[in-house]
């Protein structure tokens, strides 16, 4: 039986912005498409802290932001040849509707305080905040 993008869709919504780093190191850990091997990279002068977590399978590596210690952004970086960009799209349209700006290779989800984007293997979500600068 293998790993459906729904699946992998649903860990990527497992996670929460405004975790703390142990919550989302903790939610890496009971997902078995990750290794436990954690790459933590600290930037002091501006608060800022990035996780990296390799991928099994599907899944190369997910990257992790945490502003303060608290999550405002994080990363999905899909093996092209196992998960298609399509069915990405399709997954995260059955959950959020259709995408509110599509260009070539590119979708973006307006979802709330925050968006969900998609370029070509990427899927990304992030506070509006950070994007708008009010952080």
């Amino acid at each position: 039986m293998g790993i459906t993008v729904f699946y992998l869709f649903s860990i990527f919504l497992s996670f929460n912005l405004g975790d703390n780093v142990n919550t989302v190191e903790d939610n890496m850990k009971r997902n078995s498409i990750f290794y436990y091997d954690i790459e933590e990279v600290e930037i002091a002068s501006v608060n800022t802290q990035i996780l990296n977590f390799r991928g099994k399978i599907c899944v190369k590596n997910a990257y992790f932001s945490f502003d303060k210690y608290k999550l405002y952004s994080y990363t999905f970086v899909f093996d092209k040849k196992l998960v298609s960009q399509y069915s990405i799209v399709l997954s995260v349209k059955e959950k959020f509707g259709d995408a509110s700006v599509v260009t070539p290779f590119n979708y973006v989800w307006d979802i709330g305080d925050s968006i969900i984007v998609l370029n070509d293997n990427i899927l990304r979500m992030t506070l509006k905040s950070y994007i708008n600068g009010e952080n």
